[in-house]
């Protein structure tokens, strides 16, 4: 943790709480945020004084630019920037550790392999910068971050694009002792400065000093131009790289990627985003341990120790510090000390000074009042963002009445500052039936139980009057009317209150079904739907939307509570065994029953292991080792003798994928046992292992960092790649042995078992963890303590990546070939992969570009070899017509849309010989053909409503051929092909015309409305908030009212057609989200891609996201689309897979219904809604 907030600090910038200072400068501050996810995030935040000078402003925008053209090999990408607001920021990623300098002052040196692997990391990072076309020109040793994944390259705060001047007043910019020579001879600082600077570093790393150090400026100035620093010290493979990096002369200094180049390999085969990922995986390897936990694992772990009376208090407390506003926006504020003690017994208010105490790191006070020193810890940790949600509600009210009950103390408690009438019916209806963590303090009870009995005297004197004037009939039948009055307000009131208090419940119950996603799959289903049904607020449908795309169908615990338990998965993941206390349990995972079971394994029980088929079991109890039949309960007469356990490190077993092979290891000796035959064999190495199916084989990933593939008859092997050092090294073989898969730190490889050969796939983002294949070696899952994922084998395609919190996960595939399961603990949890494993594909001709027509009726695909594109039915998943548009181009490139009745479709090819065609779709006829300029890139093509006018932009290669401007938008006729206006206008990457075809919409570039008549702009611009971010996509509603866009930093805005004023909140769903959009007819939901393979949905006014993105898709995504209802949403991917997904709140809750498989029974319901009447949420 860092420095906290100071005086003056924000507490929050746009969606960004903050948590600390992590280091300041003469322009600005660096804060430890957090976003709404909790996701950690470094600000970047310039002065109040330097936010008002234009030249800083100027410097900081453009150090936002440049940070997003650099790839993210070995820097800190930019996440977010708003650099039009009173207090400019940038947003980037956290990199958890320490920087260089301070590795350095703390004794750290680099010497060896480590110090050539930090090289190797920073001339990444240079030659992704060089790369982008930027120039850091403040590479220093403060600006070298050692995050957990290797050196990050930081800070562009005084970067230039390579084609920017020197400033006006002709300064410097940079740190002195690190500055190249020519900058000192008022030259341009160039790539080479910063290669200067990287030699610089390296003298650092290994000596501890700044190699041009001295007393002034003027003495570093001299050093840095004469000076050549002693390099004995360097390892002789690095010296001369460094030697020529500090060359005097620029041009002889290497550039950054050739010293990358020779870093690597000293080969020149590998294309750049090979050398970068080269790069990257070799810093990974500089370790640094983990010291910078975040704010909300110090707050667990706090948490975690606290007794029961602290831990039954924590919400109360902590939702003291925090309220919502009446705009639905939580704040953190300051409580007075009387709010947590008044009226406590003596142990509840001990308990209470306990738990402050304990969390005393984040939170500050004085005499009066409490408060949270970090901002941030709402979103940071995770169980206080738990309590908030369920108590959201509750909150709103709370702050009214705590208000009020402060002032009416503060007055002399009068009744005039009383709550009355339907205020003080809705605090009293919530603090009798809505509150859940939130004690109210005696002042706060004082206060509604004064104002209620106010209420019952007004409520007498009313009836006394109403009695003396019963004797006159005008005035009885004045009464009358007025009780008549009286019960429809009351009964309107009351209608009011139930109202709120469905609101609450449902969004208290999403609370709930969210947290439940893991352990309860079924449960957590079943409440979303209650929660839709009971009140249809954002956060039901957002968690009922969840329901929908999470992974997880059924979660199995076993009953067993001793900690002396220990537990086996099958490798068909059906079967569970629980031992302990001398008894094996057997269960079905599936079904929950018990299926079998036996006693007398004995009591010391040490290790258990499972046979391939569940027929054996393997017991190591007290100092022997026993093999035993699971269907019988007897041994086989299999025993070992194993040594005790203080005797020389662990003892376990495995069986590998043999049925008759098991594997005993003791400290760092492995013994195979054949348990047939009863010999042994014992490798000359250990480590993680696995044994080939037919009971041949053995691989080894060795201690020594070789993995080796050993015969079992002969003990000879076979290496698998070269030595990994300080790898985590996993191994399995395939389903018929014949291939290893070899884990190493953050890729897979596979190799051949017998040979060792590399096959030519690479699993990325890969890592060590229990590695399995499939029965039928189609695909592969590694799970760790953080995630699970699964890998497509034929191409290396990484399929899903499941975020779990798991200790030592066993993962296993069900034969089904749809179902994956993992243990962890107590619990196996079911995941339906069906959608991945068995996905439902077209038939024909594969989609590498695809295009749906605006109401998802029609698809439009081509694959890459041939000359057709094929119009399919979406509904009946049929071919309806083949559209022959000419061979493939030179460059490969297609742009196809449709009209926006879906009547016609517009294609259009590159390459030298350009062209655009216009199909009929009913007749299947080619209607216009359209002459393009030759050697034109196809970036997009538009076709409006009533597929009258056709547009295109193109980029063209030979300036000369579009003097203003390489990029040309061009609008035709159609029928006919004749031109009605064309545009010059650059970096335009899509087009779309408006429904009713009055306007025309660039995306990215100059972003203004076009006048599709006449091609001229008008109104303002839209796009995205920041300066510097590109819009990457746009989508109109269907009335043209309102459009939709999304920028490269993940951004989406909804904005007025007419005004081009954002409405809504801005959504911030990641960076590289948006590349495709649609907007729903209903004009409720945005559709969004989300990388590659994934869709996220948004509610437009709310801003939140409904549910997890839709990640079931295993290619890159296409297109999408809503149907013309907008009920359902159409999305395919460059694989002929097509996707039909339900968006209606209706629609969605009857599938998951079904998948559930049952309803909310009545005693689920009393648990969870215990006073509101019972509905049956799944309804046959």
């Amino acid at each position: 943790m860092k420095a906290g907030l100071m005086d003056g600090d924000p507490q929050r910038l746009g969606g960004y709480w903050l948590a600390g200072r992590l280091g300041t400068g003469g322009q600005g501050v660096v804060y430890e945020a957090y976003d709404a996810e909790g996701r950690r995030v470094a600000v970047k935040v310039l002065h109040g004084d330097a936010g008002t000078d234009p030249e800083l402003r100027g410097r900081f925008g453009r150090e936002a630019a440049a940070a997003r053209r650099v790839a993210p090999f070995c820097t800190a990408g930019v996440l977010d920037a708003d650099l039009d607001g009173p207090r400019p920021y940038i947003v980037s990623e956290y990199v958890e550790g320490p920087t260089l300098r301070r590795a350095v002052a703390e004794g750290r040196r680099f010497t060896g392999g480590d110090l050539h692997r930090l090289a190797t990391a920073i001339a990444t990072a240079l030659t992704a910068i060089h790369e982008a076309g930027v120039i850091h020109r403040d590479l220093k040793p403060d600006n070298v971050l050692l995050g957990p994944d290797g050196p990050r390259v930081i800070d562009f705060g005084v970067a230039r694009t390579a084609d920017m001047s020197l400033s006006a007043t002709g300064m410097v910019a940079g740190t002195p002792t690190y500055m190249a020579p020519e900058i000192f001879m008022g030259e341009r600082a160039g790539t080479p400065a910063d290669v200067f600077a990287w030699g610089g570093i390296m003298v650092f790393a290994a000596t501890g000093a700044d190699p041009f150090r001295a007393e002034s400026l003027g003495g570093v100035m001299h050093r840095v131009l004469s000076v050549q620093p002693q390099l004995d010290m360097l390892p002789e493979r690095l010296r001369p790289f460094v030697a020529a990096s500090l060359a005097k002369d620029p041009e002889a200094r290497p550039s950054a990627r050739d010293l990358l180049l020779a870093l690597i390999s000293g080969e020149d085969g590998l294309d750049t985003p090979e050398l970068l990922a080269a790069g990257s995986d070799a810093g990974a390897r500089v370790r640094v341990p983990a010291a910078d936990p975040t704010l909300g694992t110090l707050a667990e772990e706090v948490y975690a120790g606290l007794g029961p009376a602290e831990r039954d208090l924590a919400p109360e407390v902590f939702l003291r510090l925090v309220t919502v506003t009446d705009d639905g926006q939580l704040i953190v504020r300051r409580a007075q000390w009387a709010e947590f003690l008044d009226g406590r017994h003596e142990n509840e208010a001990a308990a209470v000074r306990r738990l402050l105490e304990a969390f005393a790191y984040l939170l500050s006070s004085d005499d009066q009042e409490i408060w949270l020193s970090r901002p941030a810890l709402p979103q940071a940790w995770p169980k206080l963002r738990t309590w908030v949600q369920a108590n959201r509600d509750g909150l709103v009210v709370h702050r009214g009445i705590l208000a009020a009950a402060r002032r009416w103390q503060s007055q002399g408690r009068k009744d005039g500052d009383l709550l009355q009438g339907s205020g003080l019916e809705n605090a009293m209806h919530w603090a009798a039936t809505g509150r859940r963590n939130i004690t109210l303090s005696p002042v706060e009870r004082d206060f509604l139980e004064a104002g209620a009995a106010l209420a019952r005297r007004r409520a007498r004197r009313s009836r006394l009057l109403s009695a003396t004037l019963a004797v006159l009939l005008v005035a009885a039948l004045l009464a009358g009317a007025l009780a008549v009055q009286q019960n429809r307000a009351a009964d309107a009131r009351s209608a009011v209150i139930a109202s709120q208090r469905d609101s609450a419940e449902a969004r208290r119950l999403a609370a709930i079904a969210d947290s439940l996603r893991v352990a309860d799959p079924v449960r957590a289903m079943l409440l979303s739907v209650a929660a839709w049904r009971l009140a249809p607020v954002t956060e039901a449908r957002a968690s009922l939307s969840g329901s929908l795309t999470q992974w997880e169908t059924a979660a199995f615990h076993d009953p067993a509570t001793s900690i002396q338990t220990l537990r086996a998965l099958s490798r068909d993941g059906r079967t569970l065994i629980s031992a302990g206390e001398g008894e094996v349990r057997v269960w079905d995972v599936r079904t929950g029953r018990r299926t079998g079971g036996f006693k007398g394994i004995g009591g010391d029980l040490r290790a258990l292991a499972l046979s391939p088929s569940g027929r054996l079991l393997a017991v190591i109890s007290d100092l022997e080792l026993k093999v035993w039949d699971v269907t019988t309960g007897r041994p086989t007469g299999v025993t070992l003798t194993v040594q005790g356990r203080f005797d020389g490190g662990d003892t376990g077993a495995s069986f590998g994928q043999a049925e008759n092979r098991l594997a005993v290891f003791q400290g760092e000796a492995l013994t195979i046992v054949n348990l047939t035959t009863g010999k042994k064999r014992s490798p000359p190495t250990s480590g993680s292992f696995d044994i080939s199916p037919d009971g041949h084989g053995l691989v080894i990933g060795g201690i020594d960092g070789m993995v080796t593939a050993w015969t079992l008859d002969r003990l000879t092997g076979v290496r698998l790649g070269g030595r990994c050092d300080g790898c985590a090294l996993g191994v399995t073989y395939s389903p018929d042995g014949k291939t290893v898969a070899v884990a190493r730190d953050k890729s897979i490889e596979l190799r051949n078992a017998f040979t060792g050969a590399k096959l030519d796939r690479l699993f990325e983002e890969g890592g060590s963890g229990d590695m399995v294949f499939s029965p039928d070696g189609r695909f592969l899952s590694v799970a760790n303590e953080t995630s699970l994922k699964l890998w497509r084998v034929r191409d290396g395609r990484l399929l899903l990546t499941q975020k779990i919190n798991a200790l030592s996960p066993v993962v296993a595939f069900d034969p089904d070939g749809r179902t994956l399961r993992y243990l962890t603990e107590s619990s196996v949890t079911t995941l339906d992969t069906t959608a991945l494993t068995r996905p439902v594909m077209l038939k024909g001709p594969a989609t590498n570009w695809a295009e749906l027509s605006p109401d998802g009726r029609l698809l439009a695909s081509r694959e890459t070899e041939t000359s057709e594109v094929v119009l399919r039915d979406v509904r009946r998943r049929t071919r309806v017509a083949a559209l022959e548009v000419g061979p493939v181009r030179d460059d490969g490139h297609l742009e196809m849309a449709f009209s926006g009745d879906g009547r016609r479709l517009a294609i259009q090819t590159g390459g030298e010989r350009p062209r655009l065609t216009v199909w009929d779709t009913a007749t299947f006829r080619r209607i216009a053909a359209v002459a393009v300029k030759r050697d034109a890139q196809a970036i997009a093509v538009a076709i409006n409503a009533d597929g009258s006018l056709v547009a295109s932009y193109a980029n063209y290669q030979d300036v000369r051929k579009a003097p203003q401007g390489r990029g040309e938008i061009h609008v035709w006729q159609v029928p006919g092909g004749h031109p009605r206006w064309s545009r010059h206008q650059e970096s335009v990457e899509g087009l779309v015309f408006s429904p009713d075809g009055k306007a025309l919409a660039p995306v990215g570039g100059d972003q203004r409305l076009l006048d599709a008549a006449t091609g001229k702009p008008f109104g303002r611009a839209y796009g995205s908030p920041g300066v510097g971010i590109p819009t990457t996509a746009l989508a109109f509603g269907r009335d043209g009212a309102r459009f939709a866009t999304a920028d490269q930093a993940g951004r989406i805005s909804v904005w007025e057609t007419a005004s081009r004023r954002r409405v809504g909140i801005l959504v911030r769903s990641g960076a590289g989200a948006g590349f495709e959009l649609a907007h729903s007819p209903r004009g409720d939901v945005i559709a969004a891609g989300t990388g590659e393979r994934a869709v996220a949905l948004w509610d437009v006014e709310t801003g939140l996201r409904l549910g997890q993105p839709i990640t079931v898709l295993t290619g890159d995504l296409r297109s999408l689309a809503f149907n013309a209802d907008g009920s359902r949403l159409m999305m395919i991917d460059s694989g002929g897979v097509l996707v039909d997904h339900p968006i209606d709140p209706e629609l969605v809750a009857s599938t998951v219904c079904a998948r559930a498989g049952r309803t909310l029974s009545r005693g689920e319901w009393s648990t969870y809604l215990n006073g509101v009447p019972y509905q049956n949420v799944c309804p046959v």
